[in-house]
């Protein structure tokens, strides 16, 4: 947990700390981004990312490139969406 020195809150999250997907996100869904992360392709991320494609994506049942890559198991993609490109892990699949 962190700690309440850091100003952060140590309570468990709830629904309502997760956002349902926006039209927005539903439409940066794509099979490059998505191929991507299933081959753990992180260079193609990067790129992507660099051309100003939006990774903060999900399909219309909420899932993101970010849960693909948790469930594959994949640190570096999990790493890259997080700290580099600062994809929320604030969205909820099976919306």
């Amino acid at each position: 947990s962190i700690s309440r020195e850091e100003g952060k809150n140590t309570e468990p999250l709830t629904d309502n700390d997760f956002a349902p997907p926006t039209p927005e996100q539903i439409e940066a869904y794509s099979n490059d981004a998505l191929s991507a992360v299933r081959t753990s392709d992180v260079n193609s991320l990067r790129r992507l990312h660099s051309e100003g494609r939006s990774l903060e994506c999900c399909n219309r049942f909420g899932e993101s490139l970010l849960h693909v890559a948790c469930r594959r198991s994949n640190a570096e993609i999990v790493s890259f969406l997080l700290n580099e490109a600062k994809v929320s892990p604030c969205i909820r699949d099976d919306y």
